[in-house]
């Protein structure tokens, strides 16, 4: 085929022409066309078709300049309307679900975590809880990588955000904060930040709720935080 993998492993195969017309290429720079992406997930939205996935994110090869730009324009996407922030949710949840290569350009972006977490901060915390759930999701995702990490503490906003989802929203959303806080809780400055921040009662509540998902979960939490001795009081 003639998508941008198959071109590129033509070209890293050594070969300097055209596989169709068979001429010689001036040059061997790929260039994204964000046009027709764009094209195809419209296409695919307007007839209830899945957008096909990218191609790293089955086998896990490095990501294009193609897909950082794309990455971008989703995170983007979150001031735009409600209905494209909800859409542009979904995609961020899917691909840093299923590629860690995309976590890992996170923080190349500029004031990612504000850009990401804004809709969140405009009023209730849960006052959409489907795109609260996928924007809390991506966040945990995001964790996954160590560099994102920095970022996240360093955010006024981001463990108060965890806090409040901890609290408010649907299960699988403070399921994944309290998942969030755990991972934050690697470190012994975060741990204390997350402790004074007021996170001990939120992951108390959810551990007594007893749900099936999400006990395990705020128990960890919970036992992270206790590793700090300031904590301990605090539970």
């Amino acid at each position: 085929t003639y998508d941008r993998p198959s071109i590129q492993k033509w070209l890293n195969e050594g070969n300097l022409t055209c596989p169709q017309s068979k001429e010689v290429l001036s040059h061997t720079i790929l260039t994204p066309n964000c046009l027709v992406r764009k094209l195809i997930s419209s296409w695919c939205k307007g007839h209830g078709v899945a957008v096909p996935r990218s191609h790293q994110d089955t086998n896990g090869e490095m990501i294009t300049e193609f897909d950082r730009l794309y990455f971008n324009s989703l995170v983007t996407e979150m001031f735009s309307s409600l209905t494209d922030r909800k859409e542009a949710a979904k995609e961020l949840r899917r691909l840093t679900t299923a590629a860690p290569s995309y976590r890992a350009i996170f923080f190349e972006f500029t004031d990612p975590i504000s850009r990401l977490i804004g809709p969140l901060l405009e009023g209730s915390v849960d006052s959409d809880p489907e795109l609260q759930e996928d924007l809390i999701t991506t966040f945990m995702n995001l964790l996954v990588d160590c560099d994102n990490m920095k970022l996240v503490a360093d955010h006024p906003d981001a463990i108060p955000l965890l806090i409040k989802s901890v609290e408010f929203g649907t299960i699988e959303t403070r399921k994944n904060a309290a998942v969030a806080l755990s991972m934050l809780s690697s470190d012994n400055d975060r741990r204390l930040m997350i402790g004074n921040a007021g996170a001990p009662m939120p992951l108390l509540q959810l551990l007594r709720e007893g749900h099936p998902i999400a006990m395990k979960e705020a128990a960890s939490a919970i036992l992270n935080q206790c590793v700090e001795y300031n904590n301990k009081e605090k539970f």
